[in-house]
C-alpha cells in the first residue's frame, strides 16, 4: 500500500533510495533562488521591497515585467525542466517535481525562506500533464484580466489543479503530489488571502508604468534605543520611511532628546514607545542605537523575536567592559545569521537634526549590501561612504572617545591649540596602534570613523566626552558631572576597556594610560597630562 502511494504505476520496483534521490535532486535545483539572484546584479537584495518576495510578481512591481520575465521563466524551467529530464536519469519525475516546488518555498541559500511556488509548480504541471497545464494557465490569464489580483489567480490555479487531478483520473500518486503542492502553495499565500478577505490586497498592473521603481523606497524602520543619535537619524530618514519606532527601554515615556534644536518637531510617521517589543517582522531594517552598557541586556531578551532576513545597523561607539567585545561582536553572538553593518563616522546629533551637511561611514562585507544601504541613508546633506573594515570603523569610533576627554581637560587648562594639535595627533597615532593589533586597518582610523570623529567630538561643544574633559579640568568629579549631564558618556568606559586592550598585548599608549589614572585612579588631572611631556625622549 506504501509502495503504491510513494510511486506512479510502473515503477513500484525502484528502491526507496531512487525515491529519495529524485526528491533531493528536484530540491536542490529548485532551491537556487532566481528571483533573488538576478535583481541583486543590479545590486538589489529584492527580500527589502514591495511584498518582499523573491517571485516574479513582487519583481515585477519594482524592477518591471521586461526584468522579472526571466525570474518567470528560470522559476518555470527549474520545475519543468527536472520533471521532464528526470525519466532519462533513471529518477521518478513526479517526486523530482515535488522536490522543485519544496526547493524553491524552502530555499537553504535564503534561510529556508523562497518563493510562493506558483511559477514552479507551473513547470511541474506542465511535464506532468500538460492538459492540466493549460487549463491552469488559461484559468491563471483570465482571472487576472478580469480582477487584476495575481495572488487570486494562482489560487484559481491552484483550485484547478485539484480539481483537473480528479477530473482527469490521474494515478493515486500523482493526484496526492497535486493535492500536497497545492496545500503547499495555499500556505504560502496565507497572509494574500487575509489582504483579499480585509479588501486590502494590492492589485498588479504589469502594464503601467510605475513612477517609483523600488516599493522599499517607504520601509518601516525600529531603533533600539531613542537617543539624540537616535532621534537625529530618525529624522534624517522620515522622509524615506513609512513608520519610524524609537523604543526606549526605560520605564519612563520617551521624549525628544533636550540635546537637540528646540525649533526641531517630529513628524507624525516617528513614534516613541516603551512597550514590550514585538512584531519585529515588520522592520526589515533594526538599528541599535543604545549605550554599549546596555546592549548584552537588550539582546538577551529580545534576540529570539528578530527575524533573520531583517537587516541590522549598530550605530553604538563603544567596548564592553566585561568582555572587551566590539558591538558588533556582541550582536552577532545572538544573531549570527543576520546581516550587519556599521554605521559611524563625524555626525554630531544636534547638526545632524538640523539637517547641516555631513559625511559618515558604513562598514560591511557585504559589499551589494552596502551600495544599497548606502543609498537608501544618504541624502542632499548626508554623504555616506563605504568600507569592509568593520572592526576599523568600530574601533576608530570607540576610542576617539577617550582622547576627546583629554581635549576637554587640555582646553579647561588654558594650554592652547599647539598643545591640542599634540595632544590629538599622537592620541590618533595610540588610537591606530590598537585598532591595528585586533586587526583593524590603519588606514580606517585615519578616516572618518577615526581622524574624522575625533576632530569632531574633540572641539564639538555638544561632545559629551570633550564637556567630561572640561568639567574634570574645572574639578568636578565624575558622579557630579553624570549627574548635570544625564546622557550615557561613552568615554568613560571605553577607556577601561581599551586599557585592557592594550595591556593584553604589551602596547604602551601613554595618553590613554593617563586618562585611565584621572578618571578610575583619580590622579591629578593636570598632572597627569605634564608627565607626558617629561617621557623621555625619542623619534616621532
Amino acid at each position: 500500500m506504501i509502495e503504491m502511494l510513494l510511486f506512479p504505476q510502473g515503477s513500484i520496483d525502484s528502491p526507496f533510495a531512487t525515491f529519495l534521490i529524485s526528491l533531493f535532486f528536484g530540491y536542490l535545483l529548485g532551491s537556487i533562488p532566481f528571483g533573488y539572484l538576478l535583481p541583486l546584479l543590479r545590486g538589489i537584495d529584492i527580500r527589502l521591497y514591495g511584498s518582499k518576495n523573491i517571485g516574479f510578481t513582487n519583481v515585477a512591481r519594482n524592477l518591471g515585467v521586461i526584468f522579472a520575465l526571466p525570474v518567470f521563466l528560470l522559476d518555470f524551467a527549474k520545475g519543468f525542466l527536472p520533471t521532464l529530464l528526470a525519466p532519462r536519469l533513471e529518477l521518478l519525475p513526479l517526486y523530482v517535481g515535488l522536490g522543485s516546488v519544496l526547493g524553491h518555498l524552502f530555499t537553504p541559500f535564503l534561510g529556508f525562506r523562497g518563493g510562493k511556488g506558483v511559477a514552479t509548480s507551473l513547470g511541474v504541471v506542465c511535464a506532468l500533464e500538460p492538459k492540466i497545464f493549460l487549463i491552469g494557465a488559461i484559468s491563471w490569464i483570465i482571472s487576472f484580466i478580469l480582477f487584476s489580483y495575481a495572488s487570486l489567480s494562482s489560487l484559481i490555479f491552484i483550485f484547478i489543479l485539484i480539481l483537473s487531478s480528479f477530473f482527469f483520473s490521474l494515478p493515486l500518486s500523482e493526484r496526492l503530489v497535486f493535492i500536497l503542492i497545492a496545500l503547499l502553495v495555499v500556505l504560502s499565500h496565507i497572509p494574500n488571502l487575509k489582504r483579499l478577505w480585509q479588501h486590502s490586497e494590492p492589485k498588479t498592473h504589469f502594464g503601467k508604468r510605475r513612477e517609483k521603481k523600488l516599493e522599499f523606497l517607504k520601509p518601516s524602520l525600529l531603533f533600539l534605543g531613542a537617543g539624540r543619535w537616535a532621534q537625529s537619524l530618525s529624522l534624517l530618514l522620515a522622509p524615506k520611511a513609512e513608520k519610524i519606532i524609537l523604543w526606549e527601554g526605560k520605564k519612563e515615556k520617551g521624549e525628544k532628546s533636550k540635546e537637540l534644536p528646540e525649533e526641531i518637531s517630529f513628524p507624525e510617521n516617528i513614534q516613541f514607545t516603551t512597550s514590550p517589543l514585538s512584531h519585529l517582522k515588520n522592520f526589515p531594517i533594526i538599528f541599535f542605537a543604545l549605550p554599549c552598557s546596555a546592549l548584552r541586556e537588550v539582546l538577551e531578551k529580545n534576540y529570539q523575536l528578530i527575524p533573520k532576513e531583517a537587516i541590522l545597523i549598530s550605530t553604538i561607539k563603544g567596548i564592553e567592559q566585561k568582555t572587551l567585545k566590539l558591538p558588533s561582536q556582541i550582536i552577532s553572538d545572538y544573531l549570527p545569521q543576520n546581516r550587519l553593518l556599521i554605521l559611524a563616522g563625524p555626525g554630531i546629533p544636534y547638526e545632524i537634526s538640523q539637517g547641516k551637511p555631513s559625511a559618515l561611514i558604513l562598514a560591511t562585507e557585504d559589499i551589494s549590501l552596502g551600495k544599497e544601504m548606502q543609498k537608501f541613508l544618504a541624502n542632499e546633506n548626508l554623504r555616506v561612504y563605504l568600507s569592509k573594515d568593520k572592526l576599523g570603523v568600530e574601533f576608530g569610533g570607540a576610542l576617539k572617545n577617550v582622547f576627546a576627554i583629554a581635549s576637554g581637560i587640555v582646553d579647561s587648562k588654558g594650554w592652547g591649540i599647539n598643545a591640542k594639535s599634540a595632544l590629538l595627533t599622537r592620541g590618533l597615532k595610540e588610537m591606530a596602534k590598537l585598532a591595528q593589533s585586533y586587526g583593524a586597518r590603519a588606514e580606517t582610523i585615519f578616516g572618518l570613523s577615526g581622524v574624522g570623529d575625533l576632530i569632531l567630538t574633540s572641539f564639538s561643544p555638544h561632545s559629551r566626552n570633550y564637556q567630561l574633559g572640561l568639567e574634570i579640568g574645572r574639578g568636578k568629579t565624575i558622579t557630579e558631572i553624570r549627574k548635570d549631564m544625564g546622557g550615557v558618556i561613552e568615554g568613560i568606559d571605553t577607556c577601561a576597556s581599551a586599557y585592557q586592550l592594550a595591556k593584553k598585548k604589551n602596547l604602551e599608549l601613554p595618553i590613554m594610560e593617563e586618562i585611565y589614572k584621572i578618571l578610575y585612579l583619580g590622579n591629578d588631572p593636570e598632572m597627569s597630562l605634564r608627565s607626558l611631556l617629561s617621557r623621555d625622549l625619542k623619534e616621532e
